[in-house]
């Protein structure tokens, strides 16, 4: 047994370190850089480009591909009920036409203004054989097909309702409007591109259950089921 004064004590300490030391070009380093690649870099790049890094909310803009769907339905009014002239691309929707019926001219076309291969203006052109007459009220009803590209793949379809009258007769009318894209309930990411709302909103089922409680037929009833679809798309004047 040692006395106290003669025992050894620890002054200093000093860590050991075990080195492998090897050329650059050998391949033991050659598998450390891989390790490095594969167990820092790679998953840091691919939580970037998931674009999901802390992010709690976030929004981006997208602008949607609109074209002209070749469904309408118009109806313009003169002095009386009798002078009424309608005309509809939809069969479904003859019974709500007037008694005169005629064909307009119907022009669809586009402008591009930025050049990016996506339609900024949309123009839509009606022309009615008027024989000298002059009318003061118009109801349109116009389909186009909506599509959303992006983090967001949805088809839809967009109702344009114009409803316009005035004292005065007159032989023509020109509305400048904006699509306005409104929803209730948010849109699911899918790899294929959604149809839950790519309907059209004047196709009528006639076998639906919708039907027998809507009967007679109005326009007031369709346009109120466009409005409460979870996803529509208005046009404000």
């Amino acid at each position: 047994m040692t006395l106290w004064p003669f025992q050894h004590v620890v002054c200093h300490s000093i860590a050991y370190d075990r080195l492998f030391v090897a050329p650059r070009c050998s391949t033991a380093y050659c598998l450390w850089v891989l390790a490095v690649i594969a167990l820092v870099v790679v998953p840091l790049f691919a939580t970037f480009a998931a674009d999901n890094v802390w992010v709690k909310e976030s929004f981006y803009r997208v602008q949607p591909v609109v074209t002209f769907a070749n469904e309408l339905y118009v109806l313009i009014g003169g002095d009386t009920t009798e002078t009424m002239v309608g005309w509809s691309t939809q069969p479904q929707l003859q019974v709500l036409l007037p008694k005169q019926v005629k064909v307009p001219t119907v022009r669809s076309s586009t402008e591009d203004t930025n050049r990016d291969g996506i339609a900024d203006t949309l123009q839509l052109s009606l022309d009615f054989p008027s024989e000298g007459k002059t009318y003061r009220s118009v109801l349109l009803l116009a389909v186009y097909d909506v599509q959303i590209q992006g983090k967001v793949a949805e088809q839809l379809s967009s109702l344009v309702a114009l409803d316009i009258s005035s004292p005065y007769g007159s032989s023509g009318l020109w509305v400048h409007g904006q699509l306005s894209f409104r929803q209730k309930l948010p849109l699911y990411q899918s790899p294929e591109a959604r149809q839950v709302y790519a309907g059209s909103p004047l196709d009528v089922n006639w076998r639906s259950n919708w039907i027998p409680d809507k009967q007679p037929l109005s326009l007031e009833e369709l346009l109120s089921r466009y409005a409460q679809s979870s996803v529509f798309i208005p046009m404000l004047p």
